[in-house]
């Protein structure tokens, strides 16, 4: 008899689910989230007992969610001591008390946390470690030893923004090994684009009632905007006062200006469900901040939530804002006058409110929960069962078993996911903390596990397994192309590896001379592209834009992208470059070497001092791609080596024409028709396919055609799938 295996999670925010706010939003959003998966066991501990269930309600009904109250079992639990059970009030130490007494019967996979003070009293639990994932927002740079010891006792450290990633990574001085992104979460939307249009002239704000969100601001220039606007209205929901910073008179006026101000509608709390009505009711979504917040690196659901709804939204005009909306977007204002303004033109302006409305509902679209479910499937442990061992049951058939190990999963988490998704398939991962830097015991209870160890780069994780694997698992290693500059495959323990994966038919070539002993293990399966993701239809202009994804290091020849823009430029002034992801400052290493630094000061200096330096447009590292690629129509790789380039498989997927420069590995990935040899081939190609509608669309479409044929995240499953059946099948000892 088999039990149904089972990921066992605990989900506690230091907030109380009785109020309306971002944090108590995003506890319910993150539970919900979780249960996406059947196999998932989500655990809710409350802060304090539910005296209303407006957040709550939604997750009532899922089978697999269960709301634990501790103030509902005092034998058990008010001995845990401390005051919060008389107060009904869990604080951070009493909660990581609470949380350790709870484990103990439920031995839970993961502990996902909210809040500083809470995470540390967590990860400071014995009990706890290794299964602890910490999400912080609430710190500054004076928190810094905080976070460091967070970052050091959690296994993984959530990130809400990229920017938050990268600036928690420059703060710290770490990697990215633990750094994993989790943007806020908003329900799923409807299929196909809402109708941007105004039913009247309603503005709306949902959330806390607090200074910093300037909510009495908002309502005092409703008198102003009602002498422009006479029908208007400002509709309010929400009942948190957060009087933060203190001022003695805020609650009380805030409350009377929410009653008295004619054209103001409050509202007070709503549930989810409710929320969204209000929201779809009303016509521009209010997220006007006082700029002591321009420089937050947090997002606001808010805002994703009123896009949702294909409503456009009033915000501070910040580089979060922009990224996530565009430089032009039409609605930004930071002064009160600008508030005014842009309220008017969103009243007025039809053109402005469609743009507006538009950037916001595609901008919301990245962020629902099944986009946030599929961001964290392939880094949750796997599910857990009691059913009966091969030993004690010969003839029960069970899923083939696969470890990933490895520093750096990102290009095989695509894979992971699908496999994982198989029910005669159980994926784990083996996280390392760098090239040989890892947890031995770990190691060794992945390899007793498995049928079958991927190693995610032929790193030290490729080296250890090797030496370190029993007979009756197989071992697949894949190479990307820097292995090849190191020692490590020198030191692979070749009988025991079943077969070496490389991602080009040109790359197999190499690999399969460096390790003669084993050459006809050697196989070729490409990066997998997820077509329909990036399959979105192209922006206005982006026929004039080039674009370049992944800057630095050196060897990406930033200098030959700026090379063939110049030389375009001279033909057609409308071209622009956008360059996206890290700068070469975002690589210590990198940035300690002098040719390096040196090198990219020089292109600074260039692009700086050219005529053109304002069609050079330096995008930000992040995971919207999809969205990014809207608006290149031309997709670079001038690099002097690649293994594989995935970005330009990616471009291609979205209908970039891709302008790649011959290298090795070239000729059998990418057609020859985008190949170039020099610059001015480079700007011949651009011309000549920019130049014909008709041309370009048809390319587009053929570029499409080639990734989907040869790179689709379905096909590379399906050949990955019979690998890896066949190596378990190899590794099985005979009858």
């Amino acid at each position: 008899m088999s039990v149904e295996a089972r990921t066992r999670i605990l989900v506690y925010c230091d907030a109380d689910l009785n109020l309306i706010d971002g944090s108590a939003v995003w506890t319910a959003s993150i539970t919900q989230v979780l249960a996406l998966d059947p196999q998932a066991e989500v655990t809710l501990l409350l802060k304090r007992p539910l005296r209303r269930s407006l957040l709550t309600e939604p997750l009532a009904s899922k089978p697999n969610v269960r709301l634990f109250d501790p103030y509902a079992q005092p034998d058990r639990f008010s001995r845990v001591g401390g005051s919060w059970f008389k107060n009904k009030r869990l604080q951070p130490g009493e909660a990581a008390e609470t949380i350790a007494t709870l484990d103990r019967d439920k031995a839970f996979d993961l502990i996902l946390a909210r809040g500083l003070r809470l995470c540390q009293a967590v990860v400071g639990q014995p009990s706890l470690a290794g299964r602890v994932w910490a999400y912080l927002t609430d710190f500054t740079d004076e928190n810094r030893a905080e976070v460091a010891a967070v970052h050091e006792g959690a296994s993984r450290l959530l990130c809400q923004t990229a920017q938050l990633r990268d600036h928690i990574r420059e703060m710290l001085e770490v990697g990215d090994e633990k750094l994993l992104l989790l943007p806020p979460m908003i329900p799923d939307l409807p299929e196909g684009p809402l109708p941007l249009s105004r039913a009247a002239q309603k503005l709306v704000y949902v959330g806390k009632l607090t200074p910093l969100w300037r909510t009495a601001e908002m309502v005092e220039l409703m008198a102003e905007i009602r002498a422009r606007h006479p029908q208007a209205e400002f509709h309010v929901a929400g009942d948190k006062f957060h009087n933060f910073p203190f001022s003695a008179e805020f609650p009380e006026r805030m409350q009377h200006l929410l009653e008295t101000t004619p054209g103001v509608i409050w509202h007070k709390a709503l549930s989810r469900e409710e929320t969204q009505e209000l929201i779809q009711s009303c016509d521009i979504g209010c997220s006007w901040r006082h700029p002591d917040l321009d420089g937050s690196l947090e997002l606001s659901t808010k805002v994703l939530e009123y896009g949702a709804h294909g409503k456009p939204v009033l915000l501070n005009r910040s580089p979060m804002h922009e990224d996530l909306l565009g430089a032009d977007y039409p609605l930004f204002c930071n002064t009160e006058r600008e508030y005014l303004e842009a309220v008017d033109r969103a009243f007025s302006d039809d053109a402005a409110y469609q743009l507006a409305a538009g950037r916001a509902w595609e901008a919301s679209r990245r962020f629902t929960f099944s986009a946030a479910h599929a961001r964290l499937a392939a880094h949750l442990p796997q599910p857990r069962s009691s059913r009966p061992t091969a030993a004690s049951s010969p003839s029960t058939t069970r899923p083939v078993r696969v470890v990933f190990a490895g520093h750096d999963l990102k290009f095989a988490e695509d894979v992971m996911r699908r496999l994982g998704e198989m029910a005669d398939m159980e994926v784990r991962a083996d996280e390392w903390a760098g090239h040989r830097a890892h947890d031995p015991k770990q190691s060794r209870e992945m390899a007793e596990w498995a049928d079958v160890v991927v190693a995610e780069w032929c790193l030290g994780n490729a080296v250890w397994y090797s030496h370190n694997l029993p007979p009756r698992t197989g071992l697949i290693i894949r190479l990307h192309r820097v292995e090849l500059e190191t020692t490590y495959p020198d030191e692979i323990n070749l009988q025991n590896v079943r077969r070496i994966i490389t991602v080009s038919p040109r790359f197999a070539e190499r690999c399969r001379s460096r390790v003669q002993a084993i050459a006809e293990r050697v196989v070729y399966i490409g990066n997998a592209v997820d077509c329909a993701f990036y399959d979105k239809p192209k922006l206005s202009g982006s026929e004039f834009r080039l674009g370049l994804l992944g800057g630095a290091p050196r060897r990406k020849r930033l200098d030959l992208a700026v090379d063939i823009l110049e030389g375009l430029k001279r033909r057609d002034d409308r071209y622009s470059l956008s360059v996206k992801g890290k700068l070469a400052t975002d690589y210590r290493w990198a940035w300690r070497e002098e040719g390096e630094r040196q090198y990219f000061a020089d292109q600074m200096a260039r692009i700086n001092h050219a005529p053109w330096r304002d069609s050079v447009v330096f995008d930000p590292f992040g995971p919207d791609t999809d969205v990014w690629f809207r608006r290149i129509g031309f997709i670079l790789s001038p690099s002097d080596d690649e293994s594989f380039h995935l970005s330009i498989a990616e471009g291609m997927a979205s209908g970039a024409i891709p302008i790649i420069r011959m290298r090795e590995e070239v000729p059998g990935l990418y057609p020859d028709d985008y190949v170039f040899s020099d610059v001015r081939e480079a700007v011949r190609l651009v011309e000549r396919f920019r130049q014909d509608a008709e041309m370009l669309s048809a390319h587009g479409d053929r570029v499409k055609q080639y990734v989907r044929e040869r790179f689709d995240l379905p096909k590379v499953v399906a050949e990955w799938e019979r690998l890896l059946r066949a190596v378990a099948d190899e590794s099985r000892p005979a009858p």
